[in-house]
């Protein structure tokens, strides 16, 4: 990653997400859920590359390399409801509101961290095997563009064994060799606001141009490219396992116009979900 003109070292990231979620029929031919949600990413800074440091400089750490000008610590927690309806024989209408705490650096849930996602959608069902979705999506704790973003999705059943999904935060194309074996290539990709409240350690606070980066907004982007393999071993359990390489990622403050960011395939990585039903 790099940023007013200096590359970092090479930076580790640990992601951990966790669901709890509970569905029932409601309202006649509408289907209800809510969810319960935690996400936590971590991030590292190498000392050194290729085993050589550098020489020591103003602002710096020991071993001489800039620190990251962002958290290492970003965590969401929330709530998912949704609501689901039948409409005529063609269209479903979908209802999503999501309150959540976004909060960069302190793992605390700080008040101007809280914010709503909104998604209203409408999803026809074309013909069998093919459905699409068109609606858009609203965010509270955003700015700019990504307060208010359209949403597109494709699901086509192209046969038997294959089938496209487009749309995001994911696209994917997929190989169904048996019922209870897929494997695909996808595109995902993320972004999410959070509110700096305390970056942690005291280096973390200002960057080199001296203006402090606490209590204000941060949006963090990525987006990578993938194989992926998904296992329902039974109706209860089922597996998923994807590795590829990270194409971007970005952090942006938008209030100190400034933006650290990688936008190179340099980065792999490697997923493992576990999904349990009961």
């Amino acid at each position: 990653m790099e940023a007013f003109g200096r590359k970092f070292p090479q930076i580790h990231s640990k992601e951990l997400a966790l669901t709890l979620k509970g569905e029932w029929q409601a309202w006649g031919n509408g289907a209800a859920s809510i969810g319960l949600f935690v996400q936590r990413m971590e991030f590292k800074q190498d000392d050194l590359v290729s085993g050589v440091p550098v020489i020591a400089k103003p602002g710096t750490t020991v071993a001489g390399w800039w620190t990251l000008p962002f958290p290492q610590k970003l965590q969401t927690t929330g709530v998912e409801l949704n609501y689901q309806r039948q409409i005529d024989e063609c269209w479903t209408g979908m209802l999503q509101v999501i309150p959540s705490w976004r909060v960069a650096g302190a793992a605390t849930l700080a008040d101007k961290g809280f914010g709503g996602t909104v998604t209203v959608l409408g999803i026809c069902a074309v013909r069998p095997g093919l459905q699409v979705a068109l609606g858009a999506s609203g965010d509270s704790l955003a700015e700019g563009d990504n307060c208010l973003v359209p949403v597109v999705g494709v699901d086509w059943r192209i046969s038997p064994h294959w089938r496209l999904a487009f749309g995001l935060p994911r696209t994917g194309l997929y190989f169904t060799p048996t019922e209870n074996l897929e494997m695909g290539v996808v595109g995902e990709g993320a972004w999410t606001t959070y509110y700096v409240q305390d970056p942690g350690a005291p280096d973390r606070q200002t960057y080199s141009l001296g203006q402090p980066l606490t209590n204000l907004k941060m949006e963090s982007a990525e987006a990578r490219v993938g194989l992926q393999i998904n296992w329902q071993a039974n109706q209860s359990i089922g597996f998923s396992l994807t590795c590829g390489a990270v194409g971007l990622r970005r952090i942006k403050y938008p209030d100190r116009n400034l933006t650290v960011k990688a936008d190179n395939f340099d980065g792999g990585y490697l997923s493992i979900g576990l999904n349990l039903k009961f």
